[in-house]
């Protein structure tokens, strides 16, 4: 093991002298005795009296029976006596020269207790279980305390002022935005205080003194802030802000936090934003009666509109009546207060929150500039539009006509800009209409376009689909006509808050629209009364009003509709008096009776002798008669042509519900399937069993296998009064959507049925495709491909094309087709049969086995082309969820690790718009990151993490959008980034990542964390006092390792070797071999001891750590420095210096943050 080292106070060589610097230790003189307490001997180490103002301490350790004694402070004493002093306990003692370590030998086991006190210091040696002596006090530190009671006597007699009261402890938290920073304080308890400003200078004065460390906030200032400072005056304490110019700060307290704002005074209206962030009204309180339940519910309806089921906390309603419509609204009344009762009550959402009453706080929810901007976005054809309030508004979604209205209960302009413009698959034309208490967007949709009303945290979503599948939670309506009392409806709507006479710029009249928050609830029919209809809605209520005197009233569960006399209210109708079911289908206009129609005989004569009719009776009814005739004869193209002559010499024909099912059914036969569907959505239409059936037909066409088969489940009983030819046409569709489905059992009894019929070749050929299906859905995979082979070869194109696809599908499954055989298969399909959706099946799996194959980039290239030719399909939606699944598998389930880092950039970024928002797009980028990381490809690495929290504008002047929008994730995702930057030397930029991400509410670590990455690029740039401000609080290994780092950079030799061999702690006990970062420890440190004179301290490390450094790359430097044999002038010297050239402090405090991109990201 080396020896202590006696010749390196300093290191010869013209490169070390050039590359460090040494500085002398003083020594100071004292006088060094023995006092004894029974077994206990007492040293004392008495300094000069100037020395009190350093206070001196000592450390002790017994090293192989030799106590080291460790001085803070050096000194210069006769020790020849020390030894006899001690007696039995010691054989000798010695000073080192540079009279920082004394050292004893002993000649028994000891325990040892160190006391400083001012210029002196005692160290007890007594035997091991001694009582220990009473703590040691110098003369100096007793004459002090006598001076200070003598103090205390003369106050007492003294009549002073409020006696001075201990500071409470105050926490602060910084957020800022482009326009505004925000610091809090956190006080134990409300304190009082004023706030002045002189010119730039901000200044608050609290009534109680504050214990805070202002080290970070002063380090690193946020946005519109200089620097801070603070000021004790007695029991006050001032808090002083230097601010930018012009920045006029604003402070208020809420309970015991005290919010400070300094806006930006160049962004408009930033002053109002924080205005109405700071003056919080309180509504009037709001009761709701105890209510029963209403024993008989009517029964709620099919939904036309549906709305989110997912429930927020109500909020209580404004128990004033809104304005007056075209009739004065009656103030609530006792009595009616008391038939609110008639309102059930609803269910409370599971939220774990109390629903609001009364006094709880409210926002202006219009934004600063007056305005809301739609965001919209497009997934799977449809579409979602989100209205962000600066603070909870009430809603209403409803549908009059053909035009969805979204009312909101506040004045604000509605920007639509980002809508889209012209013919789109759901909004064809978008209208804003506001009023002096209410906004709200009129949009004319598609027939089949359904809305659905959600709320997020305050955000309206409205979005558009052809189908929702969970209706709103429904809106109970009541009747109430009890005697002696006017007749009401009673809407039982939970947050209802207000009620808005809105204009129909189209109709010309005003709609009454009750508004509200969550939970959503909806109404999913329209309800018809005397005197007015509530109309179908996805949230809220609205009623369509037809008389002069109609009026609404809130309730406190909901709101009731009534006319000054009461409404008149009859009783339901009983459908029984409709008669039987089967009346009712006959006489539908949805029904087709083929069997009439078609006639008796060849179709010529039959056709001329009704040609002849209808020319002598010239009517409407005689065309339609025609086209009647000519679609039971299969002539669809022709029955167009006479519906379009009947409805040109008589134009309301366009709007008769026959009419319009009659077309509807000519375009089925001829696949315009969208045109068929756009004639079955006459309101007249939308109940009925008959239209039901052919809804269901056309669905099929469409591949809308769950409407498919509950439409004609819904038309089931219709279709037994049709013709057994199609009949059977019907069976099989009904077993094709069971199959779909996954219910091959029902597939399986559906086309038993088909035989119950009249099949022609072309229905017994699709009965053989699902009966071929089903085989090889329940595993008759021989069976299977032997009723697919033969389906191949029936010479109908489309039915090969299909089974050829099904064949290739299970050969692939079953093993019994080698993927590249099935790859050639696939392409010579796809050129072979094209646009239909088996050209996307065919895709699909051709894509699928690209994809197993390795070749991502191709097999995502090949379902991308072919999604893009059939937007609108459900093959073109499966084939864009294949995609985004092979997205996930590729960068977040770890296949694209299989691939180059920089091909599988290029793919995320080629199709990055099928990363999900959210926690998974995170961790999507995480990974990729992670992948580029490891390859130290930190630009590509950097500019992944920069997309989620970089700022992205759709114009120049626009507001920032970001990708990230909940800011704590985004300061997450941004410290990750400038983890990057550090790595990648970009000091600036990683600067920028922290300071441009700050929000307030963060977790405390990853505060820690953010202040710590902010510290060591402050470092890097040279700023090491400020970067050790931001650290002072932190006693983090991290913090210390920078602290040792700062401490190196500026040649701080003492403080750099404490602080590296601190770090290092006992792991020379450790007998692991030493990481490379260990290793670079142990010669900075070696180095550091020599160049401020330390020998002992070098050739302490040197006897701990000689050993296991004897075995690294850097055994000779460790040994030059720790071992006292070698001569001055050794030629090592030139070598040693090359090596301390090449130490890099970085990599060393990056290692743990290195280490987060393997184990998910987080503070390190």
């Amino acid at each position: 093991m080396p020896k202590a080292a006696r010749h390196i106070a300093v290191l010869p060589g013209l490169a070390l002298a050039c590359l460090l610097s040494s500085t002398a230790l003083g020594q100071s003189a004292a006088e060094i005795r023995v006092e004894r307490s029974g077994e206990t001997a007492r040293i004392i180490l008495d300094y000069e009296d100037s020395a009190a103002s350093v206070r001196p301490t000592a450390t002790v350790e017994v090293e192989y029976s030799v106590l080291v004694i460790g001085l803070s402070e050096a000194l210069q004493s006769d020790i020849s006596s020390l030894a006899n002093d001690l007696g039995a306990m010691a054989a000798r003692a010695r000073l080192d020269p540079d009279g920082a370590t004394l050292r004893i030998a002993l000649t028994r086991p000891i325990e040892t207790r160190v006391t400083s006190s001012y210029d002196q210091i005692a160290i007890d040696l007594a035997p091991p279980g001694t009582p220990p002596l009473a703590p040691f006090v110098s003369p100096l530190e007793q004459a002090a305390r006598d001076a200070a009671a003598r103090a205390a006597e003369l106050a007492a007699s003294t009549p002073a002022g409020p006696p001075l009261i201990d500071p409470v402890p105050v926490q602060y938290r910084v957020g800022q935005t482009t326009e505004y920073t925000r610091i809090e304080l956190i006080w134990p308890h409300q304190v009082d205080f004023e706030l002045s400003q002189s010119g730039d200078t901000a200044e608050l004065r609290f009534v109680e003194p504050a214990e805070i460390a202002l080290g970070r906030l002063t380090g690193s200032p946020p946005n519109f802030l200089r620097t801070a400072s603070q000021e004790r005056q007695g029991n006050d304490w001032i808090f002083r802000l230097e601010l930018e110019p012009g920045v006029q700060a604003r402070a208020w307290a809420d309970g015991a936090r005290v919010n400070i704002d300094l806006p930006d005074p160049a962004a408009a209206g930033a002053a109002d934003l924080l205005a109405q962030m700071a003056s919080l009204r309180t509504p009037d309180e709001a009761v709701a009666p105890e209510v029963e339940p209403d024993p008989t519910p009517e029964p709620a309806s099919p939904a036309i509109l549906a709305a989110d089921t997912s429930e927020l906390p109500s909020l209580s309603p404004d128990p004033a009546p809104a304005q007056p419509g075209p009739a004065l609204l009656a103030a609530q009344s006792s009595a009616e207060t008391e038939l609110a009762a008639d309102i059930p009550p609803q269910s409370e959402p599971e939220t774990g929150l109390e629903p609001a009453i009364g006094a709880a706080p409210a926002l202006d929810p219009v934004p600063a500039d007056g305005i809301v901007h739609v965001f919209l976005a497009e997934a799977n054809d449809d579409l979602r539009a989100e209205f962000p309030w600066a603070a909870p508004v009430g809603a209403a979604v409803f549908r009059r006509g053909d035009a969805i209205w979204i009312v909101f209960d506040a004045a604000a302009d509605i920007e639509l800009g980002e809508f889209p413009q012209g013919p789109h698959r759901h909004i064809r034309e978008s209208r804003v209409v506001r009023g002096a208490d209410y906004s709200a967007v009129r949009l004319v949709t598609s027939g089949v376009t359904q809305a659905e009303a959600r709320i997020d945290q305050g955000r309206w979503i409205i979005v558009f689909s052809d189908r929702i599948d969970a209706p709103p939670r429904p809106i109970q309506i009541r009747r109430d006509a009890r005697t002696g009392r006017p007749g009401r409806i009673l809407i039982g709507l939970d947050g209802a808050r207000s009620i808005r006479w809105v204009d129909d710029p189209v109709i010309g009249d005003r709609i009454a629209v009750v508004t509200g928050l969550g939970p959503v609830q909806g109404l999913v029919s329209r309800r018809d009364f005397v005197g007015g209809a509530l109309l179908p809605s996805a949230h809220g209520g609205a009623v369509e009003v037809m008389v002069e005197d109609l009026e609404l009233t809130l309730l406190g569960a909901g709101a009731a509709i009534g006319r000054p006399d009461g409404l008149d209210l009859t009783p339901l109708a009983d459908i029984s008096e409709l008669g039987n079911a089967e009346n009712a289908a006959m006489s539908s206009p949805a029904m087709m009776d083929f069997a009439n129609w078609h006639g008796e005989g060849r179709f010529t004569p039959g056709w001329n002798a009704r040609l002849r009719q209808s020319a002598m009776e010239d009517t409407s009814e005689s065309r339609i008669t025609l086209a009647q005739y000519l679609l039971a004869r299969g002539m669809a193209l022709e029955a167009l042509g006479m519906l379009e002559l009947a409805i040109d010499r008589e134009p309301q024909l366009a709007t008769d519900s026959h009419v319009r099912s009659l077309q509807a059914v000519a375009s089925y036969q001829m696949h315009r399937l969208d045109d068929a569907a756009a004639y079955l959505a006459d309101p007249s239409l939308l109940v009925d069993p008959a239209a039901d059936l052919w809804r269901g037909m056309i669905a099929l066409g469409l591949e809308r296998w769950p409407e498919a088969r509950r439409r004609l489940l819904a038309g089931q009983g219709v279709a037994r009064l049709y013709p057994p030819e199609w009949r059977a046409r019907f069976s099989v569709a009904q077993a094709r959507a069971a199959l779909e489905l996954g219910d091959l059992a029902a597939a399986q009894d559906y086309l038993y049925g088909v035989d119950d019929g009249e099949p022609d070749d072309q229905t017994r050929l699709d009965a053989a495709y699902v009966s071929a299906r089903i085989e090889a859905d329940s595993g008759n995979t021989e069976q299977a491909i032997r009723r697919f082979e033969r389906l191949a070869d029936s010479g109908v194109p489309a039915l090969e094309a299909h089974a050829l696809y099904e064949l290739y599908r299970v050969k692939v499954a079953e093993g019994l087709m080698t993927r590249d055989d099935a790859i050639d298969a696939l392409e010579n399909l796809r050129f072979r049969w094209r646009g239909d959706t088996i050209e996307l099946d065919t895709v699909r799996l051709l894509g699928e086995l690209y994809v197993q194959s390795g070749s991502f980039a191709r097999g995502l290239e090949t379902m991308s082309t072919a999604q893009s030719r059939f937007p609108d399909t459900e093959a073109g939606r499966r084939i864009g969820e294949d995609m985004v699944s092979i997205f996930r598998r590729l960068f977040l389930d770890g296949e694209a690790d299989r691939m180059d880092p920089i091909e599988a950039v290029a793919i995320f970024y080629q199709y990055q718009h099928l990363a999900p928002i959210g926690s998974d797009g995170d961790r999507m980028i995480r990974r990729l990151a992670d992948r580029l990381i490891a390859f130290d490809l930190l630009g590509p690495a950097s500019e992944l993490l920069q997309h989620q929290v970089g700022c992205h504008r759709i114009n120049e002047g626009a507001d920032c959008s970001y990708r990230l929008r909940e800011p704590t994730a985004r300061a997450r995702v941004a410290t990750d980034l400038a983890v990057v930057y550090l790595m990648d030397h970009r000091y600036e930029d990683a600067l920028n990542a922290i300071r441009r991400s700050r929000v307030a509410g963060l977790p405390e670590a990853l505060v820690d964390e953010r202040y710590l990455l902010e510290a060591r690029a402050l470092s890097e740039l040279g700023r090491h006092e400020q970067a050790l401000e931001l650290i002072a609080d932190d006693q983090s290994a991290a913090a210390a390792r920078l602290r040792a780092d700062v401490a190196w950079a500026q040649r701080d030799w003492p403080n750099t070797g404490r602080r590296l061999e601190g770090i290092l702690a006992n792991r020379y006990l450790d007998p692991a071999p030493l990481t490379p970062s260990e290793q670079s420890d142990l010669v900075r440190a070696a180095i550091a001891y020599s160049m401020s004179g330390d020998r002992a301290a070098a050739g302490r490390i040197g006897r701990r750590y000689g050993e296991a450094m004897a075995i690294t790359e850097r055994a000779a430097a460790f040994e030059v420095l720790t071992d006292d044999d070698v001569p001055p002038g050794d030629v090592r010297f030139s070598d040693l210096a090359a090596r301390i050239a090449r130490i890099d402090t970085l990599d060393a405090f990056m290692e743990p943050f290195r280490a987060r991109f393997n184990n998910g990201g987080g503070p390190a």
